[in-house]
């Protein structure tokens, strides 16, 4: 739905493991600097050019489909209700309201469970559209028993220099970016903003296109900082072909993860091919004109390799095995299908049902 920053409190455990933070440091930071060979998400953008009355997504894991969620929109594309199910059953609603005069939008959930479960999110933004802040409120049975919030301070530039997470009145944690020109250097994230001797950090440099060619990630405890991990990133006309990163295995030796990219004369990805030691994915990917037909998975692994494909099967799964996903699309070119195979054998479907003004 909303990032809030009940996130951020549950990041404070994942900094505390310094291979999460260089292996998905980018995805815990609200600047991005690396290259995303692959954003499965923009597959899930509706198109502009029609308008988009509603989404029904159900699941079938071929024994019934059950309805995940649906969302109304109003013609311009604003989100007017979301409905989420669970076994089959409505569990919670949420309302959106715009306040174009104040650049903000509020959103209130409403949960049918025995705890009674009431939640608020207003968000403002900048004329640029940028977030400046947003304000959550958790609410049961009529008292409020939870206030959380995000201020947002930006440069003449407009470039995001700090960002402090709080839970009631209590800055809960604050994170500062550093540039050299617009290129963001450094970043920090305090959990203790009361103390400025514990925190952790993430560095990058990069080449004459403004491109990131390293990241150093390391904790500072005490004013100390400890031994960092590296990541290195090489490029071939401005695509990202490589990336090494550095993490622990389950002894605590540092291992280098490789990962390389292969793209077709569109610039479109087609090969990922990932490996640390004996642990592999290899994943191919095949299109039709410019939408994504099929993405082949090769791996003897679960875990999550940096930017590849994340595989979701029952962990009992005996490995290696080949996960397919095949995706269809309507008349307008949006997401309507995805089949998923495990081995050959339909796993799962994730199905949209559109509905246009």
């Amino acid at each position: 739905m909303r990032k809030t920053s009940l996130l951020y409190y549950g990041l404070i455990i994942i900094f505390t493991n310094l291979f999460a933070l260089n292996c998905h440091s980018q995805d815990l930071l609200d600047v991005k600097v690396e290259q995303r060979p692959f954003d499965y998400f923009k597959l899930f953008e509706p198109k502009k050019e029609h308008p988009i009355k509603s989404i029904i997504y159900l699941q079938n894991n071929l024994v019934r489909p059950d309805t995940i969620t649906k969302e109304i929109f109003t013609k311009d594309g604003k989100k007017l209700k979301y409905f989420s199910f669970q076994k089959g059953k409505l569990s919670s609603i949420t309302d959106y309201k715009y306040f174009p005069e104040q650049n903000a939008y509020l959103w209130e959930q409403r949960y049918f469970d025995k705890s009674k479960y009431f939640y608020t999110s207003k968000t403002i933004k900048n004329k640029a559209g940028k977030d400046l802040s947003f304000y959550n409120t958790t609410i049961l049975n009529g008292d409020t028993i939870s206030r959380q919030y995000a201020n947002f301070n930006y440069n003449s530039e407009g470039l995001l220099v700090k960002r402090e997470d709080g839970h009631d009145k209590l800055i809960a944690l604050m994170r500062s970016y550093e540039y050299l020109g617009n290129d963001m250097v450094l970043a920090k994230t305090y959990t203790n903003p009361n103390s400025q001797d514990f925190y952790s950090a993430v560095a990058y440099q990069y080449n004459k296109e403004h491109l990131p060619i390293e990241k150093k990630a390391y904790l500072v405890r005490n004013g100390k900082a400890d031994p960092a991990l590296y990541s290195y990133y090489t490029y071939d006309n401005g695509l990202l072909i490589e990336e090494k990163y550095q993490g622990y295995d389950d002894k605590a030796k540092v291992t280098e993860t490789t990962v390389n990219y292969q793209y077709n004369i569109k610039k479109q990805l087609i090969k990922l091919n990932a490996s640390v030691d004996s642990i592999y994915k290899n994943i191919e990917y095949q299109y039709e004109g410019n939408k994504l037909k099929k993405v082949t998975i090769k791996t003897n692994t679960q875990i999550r390799l940096n930017r590849e494909e994340f595989v979701y099967v029952d962990r009992t799964i005996e490995t290696p095995f080949i996960f397919e996903k095949n995706f269809e699309y309507d008349e307008f070119g949006n997401l309507i299908l995805i089949k998923e195979l495990l081995n050959g054998q339909i796993y799962r479907e994730f199905i949209k049902t559109i509905s246009y003004f």
